[in-house]
């Protein structure tokens, strides 16, 4: 979006200007414009644009519903709400540190988080609406994974692992800082009080839950795809 791109690339430069260098990506067919929901808007590669980076024509399509929300949630927690401290990875691109092997990891986004020190790894949660309960067991299923195959237990004995949800009010906000912590502590709390013991009490630590703005605006507007319960 124009905010996202004037928060991460033009943070001096005035909103305006900022329009106009995406208007001109758009006249020399490198972007095209999509709608975001009701009243706002948002760039994507054209064919064009995807060959000019060397990225798959897969890049160029539009996003469905379900993908706005998720798409647009990373970018303003990567992009936009701390520039320049949070980057993307996969751990599967590095086996040294993470001995992942052969198999599949979840299909979530992965960062580093330089804003604190030490640098702390985590994956993010998007919520598209779904009752907490829901999202409490996806949380369960995935960290109950990766203690059972010991990847990332370094990380989580020096405190340097995170479970992040991304949601769009404060209500829900409070929501899942008091359930789903107590989904990891009902289930997990023994195998992560082995890597750390403080997390017998303490699990409310591992879990960042925060508000993207503009979020809801995307979550609750009318359309044929619906978000699941």
């Amino acid at each position: 979006t124009v905010e996202i791109v004037h928060r991460c690339f033009y943070p001096e430069a005035d909103v305006e200007a900022v329009r106009s260098a995406l208007r001109r990506m758009v006249e020399l067919g490198r972007l095209k414009t999509e709608p975001l929901d009701t009243r706002r808007g948002y760039y994507r590669l054209t064919s064009r644009g995807a060959r000019l980076i060397g990225v798959s024509r897969r890049s160029a399509q539009p996003l469905k519903r379900q993908g706005k929300i998720q798409r647009y949630a990373v970018s303003w927690f990567i992009h936009a709400d701390q520039p320049g401290q949070r980057v993307l990875l996969n751990p599967a691109d590095y086996p040294e540190r993470f001995p992942v092997g052969e198999h599949r990891l979840p299909r979530c986004p992965f960062f580093l988080d330089r804003s604190q020190q030490p640098c702390r790894m985590g994956f993010i949660l998007v919520d598209h609406n779904a009752h907490y309960r829901r999202m409490g067991r996806k949380v369960v299923k995935i960290l109950a994974r990766f203690l059972h195959h010991g990847w990332f237990d370094s990380l989580i004995r020096q405190d340097a692992f995170l479970v992040t949800v991304l949601t769009f009010s404060a209500h829900r906000q409070r929501t899942f800082q008091k359930h789903v912590p107590r989904s990891i502590a009902d289930q997990l709390r023994y195998p992560l009080s082995k890597l750390r013991p403080e997390l017998r009490t303490q699990i409310p630590s591992l879990v960042h839950v925060h508000v993207v703005p503009g979020l809801d605006e995307i979550i609750t507007q009318p359309g044929k795809e619906k978000a699941k319960p």
